[in-house]
């Protein structure tokens, strides 16, 4: 393997890996002058992934659907309205679960830092 394909694959790993600590980077940005700093960073990058895991969990069945039996459906009926549907949903599924994942990366934080966080703080020192 030549040079340059090895600088390829360290900066597309580089990228992913910062991709992947793209919830934990928004939420430090965002709270930046909130009590207990790396605690607000580790629980808002935890709800982000979460959320976005909800939302997967809602969305794959559909996902599953549109690639395994749309095509079956279409191939049975080209006029199916069923098997139309599915391939349309299929084609939109994955736009709505990184939109939706962005979303979260920021109202996350942000919500918290509104005044959750401070409720949570408040409960942590009465313990």
């Amino acid at each position: 393997m030549e040079t340059s394909n090895y600088i390829l694959v360290i900066a597309a790993s580089i990228a992913t890996f910062i991709g992947f600590l793209l919830p934990f980077i928004i939420a430090a940005i965002i709270g930046r002058k909130v009590p207990r700093r790396k605690l607000f960073v580790f629980v808002c990058g935890v709800f982000s992934y979460g959320l976005g895991g909800l939302v997967v969990i809602v969305l794959g069945p559909v996902e599953v659907l549109a690639t395994f039996l749309a095509p079956q459906l279409l191939h049975v009926n080209e006029h199916s309205t069923i098997g139309a549907f599915l391939q349309g949903a299929g084609e939109i599924i994955e736009v709505i679960a990184l939109v939706l994942g962005i979303v979260f990366i920021f109202l996350v934080p942000l919500y918290a830092r509104k005044g959750l966080w401070h409720r949570v703080c408040e409960a942590l020192a009465n313990e």
